[in-house]
């Protein structure tokens, strides 16, 4: 009898677990979560709202992003909200075509203008063009977005898209080639889903916003605010016109860790201190979070205040 007595107490101590398990994520606090994922080859952002939408942008190039959704997600929830492509890149949109595959996806969000018809390539990439057959397939909704649409991001968390541009207002290049930068606020807080928007990007998005709302920077009705960046912050990568409009509370990049002695800075004396001034003097290196050291960063806000915490 001893036997089914350990075996009976068992099940019911393992079944009482899982309640509380269950429970602790069907009741989890009312907060936005997004996590910074740094994958072998390319970024993604995953988010889950105070209302608990799911939203992940951008995959990769492969499915290791399953890997990174299942240990933010409940094991028994397949359910994703809303994917995002942010360009039409293989590191971009791959990996989501695997998420398509696992989960269920109720909508999905690309930018209105692609290399293709900013006259940048002849033909659609074959990946993204695989992309957007999977979404017909499984009957996504999709929707095109660019400067000035809203992205649905539940019922707290608002989304604005800040680019791509109308090509006749915009002058893309291989350099600088269309993709999607998203602004998103939840109350007092703000979120700048930057990308690899190039410094040209960036100049055009903090010159519309100043055109648009000379009295109100970007960001301007957020007390704390947080600034997504997948390409490394080296001062040639960054706008100083919008740091300064930002003026981000938290400011996450991606940089592959040298493990070689840094080179000594070549300093060209024909240049001018001003022109050498680093776009990102204004942001302590206590608020630059290199996501390439730990893999996972994970924002937490309130609403109120915006914080880096434990994943």
């Amino acid at each position: 009898m001893a036997k089914p007595l350990i075996i009976g107490a068992t099940a019911t101590t393992l079944a009482a677990g899982l309640g509380a398990y269950v429970w602790q994520q069907e009741h989890r606090a009312p907060l936005l979560e997004v996590y910074v994922i740094a994958l072998k080859n390319g970024q993604a952002t995953f988010i889950r709202t105070p209302d608990d939408t799911r939203i992940l942008i951008d995959g990769g190039s492969n499915s290791e992003i399953i890997r990174h959704i299942s240990t933010l997600l409940p094991f028994y929830s397949r359910r994703i909200d809303v994917i995002v492509a942010t360009d039409t890149s293989v590191k971009g949109v791959s990996g989501l075509i695997d998420i398509i595959g696992r989960y269920t996806v109720e909508r999905a969000y690309i930018q209105n203008v692609t290399s293709e018809s900013a006259g940048l390539a002849s033909s659609t990439d074959p990946v993204f063009k695989t992309f957007l057959e999977t979404l017909k397939n499984k009957k996504i909704s999709l929707t095109q977005v660019g400067e000035g649409d809203r992205l649905d991001m539940g019922k707290e968390v608002g989304g604005r898209a800040l680019f791509p541009a109308a090509a006749e207002l915009f002058a893309y290049s291989k350099a600088s080639g269309p993709q999607m930068v998203v602004d998103m606020t939840y109350k007092d807080t703000s979120v700048l889903l930057l990308g690899d928007a190039t410094k040209k990007i960036q100049k055009y998005i903090a010159s519309e916003n100043a055109k648009e709302n000379p009295d109100a920077p970007l960001g301007d009705r957020a007390n704390r605010r947080a600034m997504l960046l997948s390409g490394a912050a080296a001062s040639a990568d960054m706008s100083s016109e919008l740091i300064d409009q930002y003026k981000p509370d938290i400011f996450v990049y991606s940089k592959k860790i040298s493990y070689s002695p840094p080179k000594a800075p070549v300093v060209d004396k024909k240049v001018n201190k001003k022109s050498q001034a680093d776009p990102l003097g204004s942001i302590s290196q206590e608020q630059r979070y290199n996501v390439r050291e730990t893999g996972v960063i994970k924002i937490v806000s309130d609403g109120i205040s915006i914080s880096v915490t434990s994943p």
